[in-house]
């Protein structure tokens, strides 16, 4: 878990919003449980969670192959909701993931200045 107070509160809340109120949307829409949008199942709500853990984490050794995966996920996580997916197939979950992208570039931004400064204070 993340050092900061607030850090840790917000992939609480992800881990929330993704495992609880995926499938809650789903229920309150009245879709049968073979149409509910959980983690593993559609790739968006796999996608949402996998953000949520790389938000969590950064890679120092492996940084190039980190950032290509954040990146293609934020791919999929920011723009697609907004022009696809909620307005195409009223799939109003997604909003979560949007969300948790938005989050998580915010989060990939200040790892990496927090690296960078790390960096420079060792020299």
């Amino acid at each position: 878990m993340p050092g900061n107070r607030w850090q840790r509160i917000a992939t609480k809340v992800g881990f929330a919003l993704i495992l609880g109120v995926y499938p809650l949307i789903a229920l309150l829409q009245g879709r049968p449980f073979s149409q509910w949008i959980i983690p593993g199942t559609f790739p968006c709500p796999t996608t949402a969670l996998a953000l949520v853990f790389m938000a969590t984490t950064s890679s120092a050794r492996r940084r190039w192959l980190y950032l290509v995966t954040v990146c293609l996920l934020l791919i999929w996580a920011v723009p697609f909701p907004i022009m696809i997916q909620i307005p195409r197939f009223g799939v109003y979950e997604d909003s979560i993931m949007l969300a948790i992208g938005i989050y998580s570039l915010i989060m990939l931004i200040a790892n990496a200045r927090k690296a960078k400064r790390e960096k420079s204070a060792k020299l």
